[in-house]
């Protein structure tokens, strides 16, 4: 076989590791190149160093054990892939309850201008991120931080999509709690009669003072917000050194 013609047959060497290419190029001694067609091609290949077959197979095991959902759909919208964490995040027990199903039947609790714009974008460039509602199996939704955008083939043609999701629900759950705290907090401190106040030391500024300081001090409270040590001209000379002292105590 010359440097001009096609291979089409197995070629082996002893102890090499074998696989299967559908257009394998190697190059001749003379630095030229033969390009094979369908053919088996035998390299010398160190058995510690992986394969690309076990790359692959790595990969594969990476995103179906991965903790995010990760999902693949073709150019319509229906699913082809979901991982591990897609299936029972979801509320499925197996990956055919899904496989078929189409994106938007995932989206339905979205506002449906939101659960439109994300469908509009799955397949453009750039995708879509942010947050949203995924349907589950048994009628509810999880809050879910988002990624969607194309899957293009080797000449840049979009054959479908995918999105990678996590679950949000710890963060909403606790963020609702810190605003119903905030929420108590505020309610209390607006109905009572002494002056309550919050304050940041670096930089030194006051984060919260309550109502009853305008009708003690006869100021506006705006006026400490702007510049936190107005309220010590509010007090009696007498006393005004001490609250100086107190006040420099808490800026170090």
């Amino acid at each position: 076989m010359n440097n001009s013609e096609q291979a089409d047959a197995n070629v082996g060497v002893e102890g090499g590791q074998f696989s299967e290419l559908k257009s394998a190029a190697f190059a001749s001694p003379a630095n030229e190149t033969i390009t094979g067609r369908e053919g088996v091609i035998a390299s010398q290949q160190d058995p510690g160093v992986p394969s690309h077959n076990d790359e692959q197979s790595y990969l594969g095991d990476a995103v179906e054990n991965c903790s995010e959902l990760i999902g693949m759909a073709d150019i319509e919208g229906h699913f082809t892939f979901a991982n591990r964490a897609f299936i029972h995040t979801l509320g499925y027990s197996r990956k055919e309850e899904v496989i078929g199903k189409h994106i938007g039947a995932l989206l339905a609790d979205n506002p449906p201008a939101l659960a439109q714009e994300i469908s509009e974008k799955v397949l453009a460039d750039g995708g879509w991120r942010g947050e949203c509602l995924l349907s589950r199996r048994d009628g509810s939704s999880i809050p879910t931080l988002l990624s969607v955008g194309p899957v293009t083939d080797n000449e840049g043609r979009v054959i479908g999509s995918f999105g990678v999701g996590r679950d949000i629900s710890d963060q909403k759950q606790a963020h609702e709690a810190l605003q119903r705290s905030e929420e108590q907090f505020r309610e209390l401190a607006e109905n009572i009669r002494e002056v309550f106040f919050t304050l940041n030391l670096n930089p030194l500024r006051v984060t919260y003072l309550s109502p009853a300081y305008e009708e003690i001090w006869g100021h506006l409270r705006q006026e400490v917000y702007d510049r936190a040590s107005a309220w010590i001209d509010a007090i009696y000379p007498a006393d005004r050194e001490q609250a100086i002292r107190f006040f420099g105590q808490a800026q170090h």
